[in-house]
C-alpha cells in the first residue's frame, strides 16, 4: 500500500473511532436527560450504529486484518504459495502449447507433401 493510502486510511479510521466516541457521549446525554440538549434519538440512534458497525467493519474486517499484519512486519506466506502454484501451472500449460504447436507443424506438413487434389478420396 503506497503511503497517501495508508494516510487516507488512517484519517478514515480515526474519523470513524471520532464518530464513535461522539455517538457514545450523545447515548450519555440522552440518558443523563439534559435540559438543554433534546436531540430527537431515532436519527441519532441510527446514525451512530451506523458508524459503529462501519468502524468494526475496517477494524475487524479484512482490511483491519491486513494493516495489523503490515503493521507488525508478517509476510502472507499463503499469496507467496499460491503466485508459487501458479507459476509452475503456467509453466505446464506453456510446455503443453508448445508440444501442441509442434504437432500442428507435423501435421501440416503431412497434409502438405503427400496429396494434391486429385489425389483425396471422393466421398
Amino acid at each position: 500500500m503506497s503511503q497517501s493510502r495508508e494516510t487516507t486510511f488512517l484519517i478514515a479510521v480515526t474519523g470513524l473511532g471520532v464518530g464513535l466516541l461522539v455517538f457514545l457521549w450523545n447515548i450519555a446525554v440522552l440518558i443523563k436527560g439534559d435540559v438543554m440538549y433534546q436531540p430527537s434519538p431515532g436519527p441519532l440512534l441510527g446514525l451512530g450504529l451506523g458508524a459503529c458497525a462501519a468502524y468494526g467493519a475496517v477494524v475487524l474486517g479484512p482490511i483491519g486484518r491486513a494493516l495489523a499484519r503490515r503493521l507488525t512486519g508478517g509476510s502472507d506466506d499463503s499469496r507467496d504459495q499460491l503466485l508459487e502454484d501458479v507459476r509452475s501451472a503456467l509453466l505446464g500449460v506453456q510446455a503443453e502449447l508448445a508440444e501442441t504447436h509442434e504437432r500442428l507443424d507435423f501435421t501440416e506438413r503431412l497434409l502438405a507433401q503427400g496429396r494434391t487434389p486429385d489425389q483425396l478420396p471422393r466421398g
